[in-house]
Formats: C-alpha cells, sequence, structure tokens
C-alpha cells in the first residue's frame, strides 16, 4: 500500500501533496497515509527485498522515520530494519551502493560502505534462517552506480559503460531468467541520480 515520505530536504517537501493526490486518483481511495514531522524519509533510504524493508539513516532520513513506518506496516507483518549508512562522503542514499536484483538478492557496491551494510545485514535477526545464517544473497559490483539497479517484471535496467560490472550482473541475470538492459545515465549521475531516484514503479490497480 502506498505511504507518503516526508523528504529529507526541505526544498522537496512541496512534491508529496501533488504525488499523494495523484495516487488518491490512481487507486480511487480517499486518504493516503503520510509520514509527519519530525520524520524524514527520502524514497533512495528505501529497498524492499521482498519480505523486508531496509531503512538507511542518512543525512536525509532519520530513526522518527523508521519509528512511523513500522506503526503503518505492522498489520502487514513486514519487518522494517534500520541500517546505519557509514562513511557518507560519497554516498547519499541506502541505494546508493546496493539494490535488490530479485527477492533476498542483492546488488552491493564493491566499497567500504556497501561491505559494512552487509555486514550490519547478516546480523539482523529478521534476515537470519533458525540456525541464525543470512537468507540473503549478496553479489558485489566494482562500480557504485552499477549496484543500483531498476527491476521491471522479467527486465533489469543497469547504467550503460560499466563493462566489469555487466559481466558481473548479466549472467545474474540469465541464472534469474531475466533480461538486462544498459541505459546510459551518466548526465544525471553528474548530479547523483541513479536508476531508482529517476523512476516512479507503479502497481497498476
Amino acid at each position: 500500500d502506498p505511504i507518503i515520505s516526508r523528504p529529507g530536504a526541505p526544498e522537496r517537501r512541496g512534491e508529496t501533496g501533488p504525488v499523494a493526490e495523484a495516487v488518491k486518483q490512481l487507486y480511487s481511495i480517499k486518504e493516503v497515509p503520510a509520514l509527519s514531522e519530525p520524520a524524514c524519509l527520502d524514497g533512495g533510504d528505501v529497498m524492499f527485498d521482498g519480505s523486508a524493508l531496509w531503512i538507511g539513516l542518512t543525512a536525509r532520513t532519520n530513526v522518527e522515520a523508521i519509528m512511523q513506518l513500522k506503526e503503518k506496516v505492522a498489520s502487514k507483518g513486514v519487518p522494517v530494519l534500520a541500517f546505519p549508512v557509514r562513511g557518507q562522503g560519497d554516498t547519499l542514499h541506502l541505494k546508493s551502493v546496493m539494490s535488490a536484483i530479485d527477492t533476498h538478492h542483492i546488488l552491493v557496491a564493491d566499497c567500504p560502505t556497501g561491505r559494512d551494510l552487509v555486514e550490519q545485514a547478516k546480523k539482523q535477526p529478521e534476515l537470519q534462517d533458525s540456525t541464525g545464517t543470512c537468507t540473503r544473497r549478496f553479489t558485489f559490483v566494482p562500480d557504485s552506480l552499477c549496484s543500483n539497479v531498476l527491476r521491471i517484471g522479467k527486465h533489469v535496467v543497469m547504467q550503460k559503460g560499466y563493462p566489469a560490472s555487466e559481466a558481473i550482473i548479466r549472467p545474474v541475470c540469465e541464472q534469474l531468467g531475466l533480461s538486462l538492459h544498459t541505459l546510459d545515465m551518466s548526465e544525471l549521475a553528474k548530479a547523483d541520480g541513479a536508476l531508482t531516484c529517476c523512476s516512479v514503479l507503479i502497481r497498476k490497480p
């Protein structure tokens, strides 16, 4: 179910009203749950891995947002997990260094921030089986931009122009029965624009 976030950047908070109205029209509903002050949550810090919500704690997303999200999804039985994104000098969001390519399968940037997040994930009880083993699969890629992919049905879109990362992602897609597409995002990347940042995926009502 849709939930309207409260962006961490003040200049973006005016977007939430029009988005809420569009969601109401699309799903023919009267109200859309929304986060409220002092919560701050950027979409780039939210990742759903098929059964759990990963929330990155960054300069744009705070603990209050996680608390409010937990309340709003409690009835769905979806765990909401906090992941401090450390070493944020060049890492704006959680999904700047990871994204879900499949259920319980995460692409991760092979960098200190990405590896730290994986170590945090391995210690999360909600991501472990009865033996205490993490149930998620992690695939590392050398280019941080390529850790952010867009999964749409049986298709995956990745940044164009990164052959080393493509050589890793393409076999993963083939193994999963997915078609891989490359897209030139070089200009948008200059402003920290990744594939998921520039996309709004809507499940048809």
